[in-house]
């Protein structure tokens, strides 16, 4: 039962889903030709021309990056009206009627959330990939990430980790922000459903922002007050580090411990993200079962 309420709720997101998917793929196209002329405004001796070519692309590129952020946004809108339609409208007496458990139900819209956020994340890296095909041929973009990714994790959180093992544990950080992310669109939903009468998306968009702000505000301070714990000793290393006195082993003895307080940091970010997924998924679970009282 659990992958025939899977498929119909996947079915009724692709209705939309799909079709904006690819509009954003030929979208991307569409952005990769205008990047492409930009090469040629700087190779043309006709200022004019060139200028004209260089607007029109500039706002093309600029147009293709928030059509970018507004298909991620929408198609996390999708699941989520689908989930609050399914449960909260009118729709909601045809779920009363199935011959399936609270947590069948629950379950299904999860699996649908995470498998839609999985397709929008491959499309959006496919969407970047078509774009940066059109730079120069003398343009190595693959490098260009690399290197733009190595500068990121420079200030992040690991300074002796290689860069496969980070990409692992960006990975790792990526699933686990993506559950807890869905647990907290749905609980939002569902408790502002609950206790308001009218205007319930309203409240629903008001406890999403009071829920994802609080955990926020929390992860932050478990992360920052444990680093900058251990680092204390080493406040000033960013002015010593250009003292010619500076010892090799003092150096060492840095990296060592801002290694061990990145692990410690990843650690808690984890612990919490897991935490927030299997409280949320319970508090649903338990609000679903009082609000829609299945079996």
């Amino acid at each position: 039962m659990l992958l025939k309420l899977f498929k119909y709720d996947f079915k009724n997101v692709a209705k939309i889903g799909l079709p904006i998917s690819l509009v954003m793929l030929l979208t991307s196209g569409l952005a990769a030709v205008f990047w492409w002329f930009i090469s040629i405004a700087f190779e043309t001796e006709n200022e004019m021309l060139a200028d004209t070519i260089m607007v029109v692309a500039l706002f093309m590129m600029f147009t293709w990056v928030i059509a970018l952020v507004v298909y991620s946004i929408g198609i996390k809108f999708l699941v989520v009206y689908r989930y609050y339609t399914h449960f909260f409208t009118d729709q909601g007496y045809l779920t009363f009627t199935l011959p399936c458990k609270t947590s069948s139900h629950f379950k299904s819209k999860i699996l649908n959330g995470l498998l839609w956020d999985l397709i929008s994340s491959v499309v959006v890296v496919c969407c970047v990939g078509i774009v940066l095909l059109a730079l120069p041929s003398d343009i190595n973009f693959g490098e260009r990430i690399w290197e733009a990714f190595s500068l990121y994790t420079m200030f992040d959180n690991n300074m002796l980790m290689t860069p496969e093992i980070q990409v692992i544990q960006k990975v790792i950080e990526l699933v686990f922000t993506s559950i807890s992310e869905l647990m907290i669109l749905y609980i939002a939903v569902t408790i502002g459903a609950m206790v308001a009468n009218r205007h319930k998306i309203l409240a629903s968009i008001g406890f999403y922002l009071a829920i994802s702000w609080t955990f926020s505000l929390i992860e932050t301070l478990a992360t920052i007050i444990p680093k900058f714990t251990m680092l204390a000793n080493y406040d000033y290393y960013m002015f010593e580090a250009y003292n010619p006195g500076i010892t090799s082993d003092w150096f060492e003895q840095y990296q060592r411990m801002y290694n061990t307080a990145g692990w410690i940091t990843t650690g808690i970010t984890l612990g919490l993200h897991l935490a927030a997924i299997v409280v949320f998924y319970l508090l649903n679970r338990r609000f679903l079962n009082k609000k829609l009282n299945l079996a």
